[in-house]
């Protein structure tokens, strides 16, 4: 249980950190963002503290396809029930890629970096951490994006801001063994992106900043879990 607080107090402190680094404008929205991902962050750690020990079980996971964009990553996953579970999954890529020289002769910095948030609520139509389920999930995170040549809205912008929405989805879980599993999952939803644009370049240009409503993908997983208990 200590370890759940200490948890808990040091990512409200991370997220208040992130809120105190935005502009001005953006301080209002972060704190709304920060304080839904806190609550969200607690009421998972107050079911898992309201379990019987003897009979939870806790999953640790992670997801083989956002490491195929040198993502780091890593989910807990909690036993509520007979039929219901919770997981929170949490995602960071601070890298920067090699500069290149696009093809207008101008230096680029590719990058992909971000920190994501996605707590979930699981339902198993046979029993916890077996075959199929559907969830319900939220999402949040910030994102500094442009510079990617295999992705054309991507080659030629850099993208700064953060998100923050949520979605349903289903999801299958494999035994691999007494202690592993193997989960795939896909979700579909909503998210809101509040960001500045800039022009590709080394020293890009601001070229505006823009609100948008993102209908679709929200999650896909193919995921490998180790039970612990």
């Amino acid at each position: 249980m200590q370890l759940q607080i200490i948890t808990a107090i040091g990512t409200f402190c991370w997220l208040d950190d992130m809120t105190l680094r935005a502009g001005t404008k953006k301080k209002g929205l972060m704190v709304i963002m920060k304080r839904i991902l806190v609550s969200l962050l607690f009421g998972l750690l107050t079911l898992s503290a309201v379990q019987n020990v003897s009979a939870q079980q806790v999953g640790i996971a992670t997801n083989t396809l956002y490491w195929a964009t040198a993502s780091p990553n890593i989910a807990l996953e909690l036993r509520t029930g007979n039929r219901t579970s919770v997981a929170l999954s949490v995602g960071y890529n601070p890298f920067k890629l090699p500069n290149r020289i696009a093809s207008t002769g101008i230096a680029v910095n590719p990058k992909l970096m971000h920190w994501l948030v996605s707590p979930e609520w699981r339902y198993w139509t046979c029993r916890t951490f077996e075959r199929f389920y559907v969830d319900l999930h939220a999402v949040g995170g910030q994102y500094n994006i442009g510079g990617i040549s295999l992705l054309m809205p991507l080659d030629g912008s850099r993208y700064q801001g953060w998100g923050a929405g949520g979605g349903i989805g289903v999801g299958y879980q494999w035994a691999l063994g007494k202690r592993w599993g193997l989960n795939l999952a896909l979700g579909v939803g909503y998210v809101y992106l509040h960001y500045d644009r800039y022009d590709c370049g080394a020293c890009g240009k601001k070229t505006g900043t823009f609100d948008r409503h993102y209908f679709g993908p929200t999650q896909a997983r193919v995921s490998f879990v180790f039970y612990i208990g």
